[in-house]
């Protein structure tokens, strides 16, 4: 075994599905941040823009966590919805605490 708890025979099929789902984690972060930029510039509500904004935090995290976890596979991540200058702006930047 060279995953823990995976034995030899499933190891290739683990990686491979553990890899999609990182993808598919990276992907739905990089939407909701689109849709949140979208809500955040449809609405006056100085409270429901600060929420916003904090939501923006945490996906943006979530990314870098993504990537990370993808990036330490020996492989580099495309963006998929963002720009990659947007998800490398991102990803180049230091984990953000909330206000809340």
């Amino acid at each position: 075994m060279l995953v823990t708890g995976v034995p030899e025979c499933c190891e290739v099929a683990w990686r491979a599905w553990h890899m999609d789902a990182l993808y598919v984690g990276a992907f739905i972060e990089e939407v909701d941040m689109h849709d949140i930029e979208v809500a955040i510039d449809i609405t006056s509500h100085e409270d429901i823009i600060s929420v916003y904004e904090e939501l923006l935090k945490g996906s943006r995290n979530h990314l870098r966590s993504f990537v990370s976890k993808i990036e330490a596979e020996g492989v580099v991540y495309k963006a998929q919805y963002l720009t990659q200058e947007e998800v490398d702006a991102i990803v180049d930047t230091s984990m953000e605490r909330g206000s809340i």
